[in-house]
């Protein structure tokens, strides 16, 4: 005789990351071991967590944790939760005079044996509800499976590609680009490069605003999110126009010589102008025995059109991913009552 299924009892824990706590910290460090696990990354290490706590606080994050009271003693969901959600304020360059007070989703996770549940539907329902009253006009989240969320309204706002740029020869411009490259230190940067992110998102559709996170990834602090370990032998590079205005900075790496072909791996670029990131890809692409750049960007990137025979930009080297996704109910949402 089959066991009749058993019917979870959930319960939501939110919680708000702007005043530190003993409570908060905990909470924060199960919210992102269980995001880790649902996004099949490794666990953090525990040297890290005071960077994790840091960054969640600095985004002023608003997460959810749903646990299943009623899960066998044995499950992993016994203590963990078997979904986590949060979000925090930022702004998106949505076309218009200046960037839109936007409600950024993140870590969306839900245990596959809880999946089918309608746990997402009621926990993005209610939480586009808060951002409505709390006055943001617009939504954005960044999804790989984008057709998930057009129920709740979203669509695709923008895409990113992941291009390979062909340079064993080295890159010769079709056209004359004016400006220049430099060799960056990026202690020296900081205020520089947090500039160049502000006129970066207003220069750019579909771009959202640089988090603390993103900051400390452009300029060497961290490694990626999985980790926040200190990367090794990363490059920085910047470019000056013709006018010698900053409007382009690059965070590089080579990728070793174990690979069939010798190549740079671009891990930031951010670019006010297409002579901008086209100046910075000639830059890396003419290195010494480099074979390949790495890198992705915005569909249609500029640089193709410019590279000449002895290099190739392919336009759409993988398949697009949807970087950000805009709601629909910000039509709606624009119609309520906004803060002064």
């Amino acid at each position: 005789m089959m066991r009749p299924e058993r019917e979870p009892k959930l319960e939501t824990r939110t919680y708000q990351a702007t005043e530190r706590g003993p409570e908060i910290d905990e909470a924060i460090k199960i919210f992102h071991q269980a995001a880790g696990i649902g996004f099949y990354e490794p666990l953090p290490e525990e040297k890290q967590w005071s960077n994790y706590l840091d960054l969640t606080y600095a985004q002023k994050m608003r997460f959810s944790l749903v646990f299943d009271t009623a899960a066998e003693p044995h499950s992993r969901h016994g203590a963990d939760p078997v979904h986590t959600y949060g979000a925090f304020p930022g702004l998106i360059n949505a076309g218009g005079k200046a960037p839109v007070p936007t409600h950024k989703i993140s870590a969306v996770t839900v245990a596959p044996s809880y999946r089918r549940r309608g746990i997402l539907s009621k926990q993005i329902t209610a939480d586009l509800a808060y951002a409505q009253q709390a006055g943001f006009p617009m939504a954005a989240l960044t999804a790989s499976e984008a057709t998930i969320y057009g129920r709740f309204g979203f669509e695709p706002a923008t895409y990113q590609t992941r291009f390979t740029l062909k340079c064993a020869q080295g890159v010769k411009l079709r056209v004359q680009v004016p400006g220049r490259v430099v060799d960056i230190d990026p202690k020296q940067f900081e205020a520089q490069y947090a500039a160049l992110s502000v006129n970066a998102l207003q220069q750019t559709f579909g771009s959202v605003d640089s988090t603390e996170y993103d900051d400390g990834f452009a300029l060497g602090r961290w490694d990626t999110w999985e980790s926040l370990g200190k990367p090794k032998n990363l490059r920085f590079a910047a470019y000056y126009d013709g006018d010698g205005q900053l409007g382009g900075f690059a965070t590089y790496k080579f990728g070793g010589w174990d690979e069939p072909k010798a190549k740079l791996v671009v891990q930031k670029l951010v670019a006010t102008s297409e002579a901008a990131r086209i100046k910075l890809f000639e830059y890396l692409g003419n290195h010494d025995l480099v074979e390949e750049v790495h890198g992705q960007g915005p569909m249609g990137d500029p640089a193709a059109p410019c590279a000449g025979k002895r290099s190739r930009l392919p336009r759409a080297f993988h398949r697009r991913c949807p970087v950000a996704a805009r709601s629909r109910r910000c039509c709606r949402l624009r119609s309520a009552r906004l803060p002064a």
